[in-house]
């Protein structure tokens, strides 16, 4: 039964760290998913470690389910450049509870048969316990694939040209990761946050040595440039060129086509509809979350870290990745409008815009966002003072329009009682004067 389930669930569960959350603590989930309903984790003795200290190449579609006398566990990972076989990696945190039944809700969605099996595997907790692990083991799986082929990619993408441009020097193919970060002059201005680049391009070789020193400290407050457009750079405004970066569109690209997709001409590229990870997950649309998931995996894969870990120095890969969800997921505003569709023509190549993208709670309401979400509010509060504006404009104008027309009509009526007071008074002409004319007395008289 359980290879069947794992056979039935394989697909979905390398999605989950994908598009559901790439650092949502999966048992934790369930737990909180379960006990929603009643059904306590704990209680009944089902035990599921869920520390991220493995992230694995992804299974085959026919690996086995785990098994009751020996589990997939046992197999010796200290040749995956992407299990941290010291065991140092930082356990995932658990998002809070409204964000848990957020998570919970989408991956329902995800899964529709999941409630029918959850109710059978509460009569059967080994085999519970043995399904939340193949649904962590095959969802980090995912994860760790998606890892190595970023940092065995990458270096093809970092050239601006690749045409006339090479990566000098070479980076290593090793597991070993020491050759990149600020270590290399090429990937370093990608890795150099927004809110410091300035400083940077007035010395970079000062800058370079500063951060190596430990002088300057790279960190999450702002998004690093790989996501930008370098001709858009604007120190004032951390919107323009966000989400236009060369690099950052190659990796949005490699991430869904592979790699022989990366250098296609979206001019005449067919869709994506039968293409590697769109095809296989049925994904129609780009959202904040697989978005965010691409731009951590290209900073891992830029960084010098050699096992997946959310922590790089004093820059947090959890809080990037929350960072990238806040700034698209505002999908009233125009800004965020017009990134999605340019991310969907540049990457999907079609005009479609992201719909019916789930609210993410910011949970790091740094000076950036809170400044990024001021001129956003400052734009709604400009529009709807220009809409006001311009009624109280046409309400003006209609008044004046209609208090002329009454003026107007009032003078016609005016002018009309005029020639009517003249046809009564003078109705016997100059010949027919009335009887006290003294002109006509005078002419009697004679």
């Amino acid at each position: 039964m359980l290879s069947d389930l794992y056979s039935k669930y394989n697909t979905q569960a390398g999605f989950i760290l994908r598009g559901l959350h790439l650092f949502i603590n999966i048992k934790n989930l369930f737990d909180h998913g379960l006990r929603s309903e009643g059904f306590d984790m704990t209680t009944a003795g089902v035990v599921v470690d869920d520390d991220d200290s493995e992230d694995e190449e992804e299974p085959r579609a026919n690996s086995p389910a785990p098994s009751d006398h020996g589990s997939q566990d046992t197999q010796d990972d200290s040749c995956n450049p992407e299990v941290d076989v010291d065991g140092t990696a930082e356990p995932d945190d658990a998002p809070e509870n409204d964000s848990f039944d957020v998570d919970a809700m989408r991956l329902k969605e995800m899964i529709p048969e999941l409630d029918d099996t959850m109710d059978r595997f509460k009569r059967d907790t080994r085999g519970l316990q043995l399904f939340i692990k193949m649904i962590i083991r095959t969802a980090k799986a995912a994860r760790g694939t998606d890892t190595k082929n970023f940092k065995d990619a990458i270096s093809d993408y970092i050239p601006c040209d690749p045409t006339i441009d090479v990566l000098q020097p070479p980076i290593s193919a090793s597991p070993l990761k020491s050759d990149r970060g600020f270590n290399h002059r090429m990937i370093a201005p990608l890795l150099v946050p927004w809110h410091q680049y300035a400083v940077y391009k007035e010395n970079p070789s000062e800058f370079i040595t500063k951060v190596l020193n430990k002088e300057i400290i790279i960190t999450h407050e702002s998004c690093p440039m790989f996501m930008y457009d370098d001709a858009l750079y604007d120190p004032k405004d951390s919107e323009a060129g966000f989400g236009r970066g060369y690099l950052f569109l190659r990796g949005c690209k490699h991430y869904i086509g592979g790699k022989n997709f990366v250098f296609r001409d979206p001019e005449s590229s067919k869709s994506l509809s039968s293409c590697t990870l769109f095809h296989k997950y049925r994904i129609k649309t780009l959202t904040p979350q697989l978005i965010a998931t691409i731009a951590c995996q290209i900073r891992f894969a830029l960084c010098t870290k050699q096992y997946w870990r959310s922590v790089d120095g004093a820059f947090n890969l959890r809080m990037f990745y929350q960072k990238v969800i806040t700034y698209l997921n505002d999908p009233e505003d125009e800004w965020v409008q017009e990134t999605m569709k340019f991310l969907h023509k540049q990457v999907l190549l079609k005009q479609d815009e992201a719909e019916d993208n789930p609210d993410v709670d910011d949970k790091e309401p740094d000076s950036e966002m809170k400044n990024l979400q001021s001129a956003r509010q400052a734009r709604r509060d400009a529009r709807k003072k220009a809409a006001e504006e311009e009624a109280k404009k046409l309400a003006e104008e209609e008044r004046q329009k209609k208090a002329a027309e009454e003026q107007a009509q009032q003078t016609a009526a005016a002018g009309g009682e005029d020639e009517t007071g003249k046809d009564e008074t003078g109705k016997d002409g100059d010949g027919g004067r009335g009887e006290d004319d003294p002109a006509q007395s005078n002419d009697e008289s004679s």
